[in-house]
């Protein structure tokens, strides 16, 4: 999930807290079999807004919290899309289906993703984004074998290594992430390059020096376009925004009246975490006016669809495969999301 890190008073109050592995096990088994049951019934489906209803259900089902809005890309989209009641979507054979989903219970985060192809064959790009995750699971579990730590920066070159040798293209600024307790972002970025061969100013953003070890949890997340392809990732401004994070960088005390109100609701709903467009629909008439008003002065952050285009504007399909991970006390590396765990 490419979403920026949070801060809450909420999150403060659990910074005493550890990890639950029992509860972690717990929810990376239901999602597992969320990922099952899709791929069973992906064929079924005729557009994003079934799928998007399906996953919705599983929620409720499950009594289920979600950690950040339901993911749905199709083809070229990369992220922070889902069904829009003004982006209805009807699936055609060989369109490729990313479902990116997260969950929350007592501030333990599972987040994971996975590419699927409707009513077609399995794409050879999917097999080998999944293949590269695992690759790079193995060398994580070696190093920590001998280091009891890994560089993130190691990892970010394999993962560069990996995605060109087989021909793809990756992006600048997209990978993995640590997970704290009750923030699906944690201050450690996992990128799928590293400081090397990024711009100047990811120096500002990443610690060349950071590693994962004992009692840390985080993602291994892969993009990659289709083979051979070149194009660039762009901000959609045609496709409408679902995904909202309420912005941790503003002095409250300067805000409006009004605003305050709006922001106090929506930081006890949300609990800081990203939400998705349908909270503000609950909101009054006026209050939707703040909200627009918020967006506008950066108090409430809109997540932009991301696309990935040709210079010619030709559509490029787009693949992502994401496990989530936890390393306990005694340097055991436990993938959460790949295989039920008893």
């Amino acid at each position: 999930m490419n979403l920026i890190p949070r801060d809450t008073n909420e999150i403060n109050t659990q910074q005493e807290k550890t990890f639950n592995i029992d509860i972690l096990k717990y929810l990376g088994n239901l999602h597992i079999q969320l990922m099952e049951n899709l791929k069973n019934e992906i064929n079924n489906f005729n557009t994003n807004k079934e799928i998007y209803e399906y996953i919705n259900e599983y929620f409720i089902e499950n009594g289920l919290e979600k950690s950040f809005p339901i993911g749905i890309s199709i083809n070229h989209v990369i992220a922070h899309d889902t069904y829009h009641e003004k982006n209805l979507i009807t699936l055609a054979s060989g369109d490729f289906v990313t479902i990116d989903v997260g969950f929350i219970e007592d501030g333990n985060v599972i987040d994971a993703a996975r590419t699927f192809v409707y009513k077609g064959e399995l794409h050879a790009s999917i097999k080998d984004c999944e293949s590269y995750v695992n690759k790079i699971e193995e060398y994580i579990r070696s190093e920590l074998d001998k280091n009891n730590s890994v560089k993130i920066q190691k990892i970010s070159k394999m993962t560069e290594l990996l995605v060109a040798q087989g021909g793809y293209s990756g992006l600048d600024f997209l990978g993995g992430h640590d997970v704290e307790l009750g923030k699906v972002h944690g201050s450690k970025l996992i990128l799928n390059r590293p400081l090397t061969s990024l711009p100047a100013q990811a120096s500002q953003l990443i610690d060349k020096d950071a590693s994962l070890s004992k009692n840390e949890m985080f993602c291994i997340e892969i993009y990659m376009a289709e083979r051979f392809a070149q194009g660039q990732m762009i901000k959609s401004t045609k496709i409408p925004m679902t995904h909202y994070e309420l912005s941790d960088e503003i002095d409250v005390e300067k805000m409006l009246p009004s605003e305050k109100k709006v922001y106090d609701s929506l930081l006890e709903e949300t609990k800081g975490l990203a939400y998705d467009y349908n909270i503000h629909n609950d909101y009054s008439k006026n209050d939707k006016k703040v909200i627009n008003r918020m967006i506008e002065k950066g108090y409430i952050v809109a997540h932009h669809p991301l696309e990935y285009k040709s210079a010619t504007g030709n559509m490029i399909k787009f693949t992502q495969h994401e496990n989530t991970f936890i390393i306990t006390d005694d340097c055991e590396l436990i993938n959460l999301t790949k295989t039920l765990i008893k």
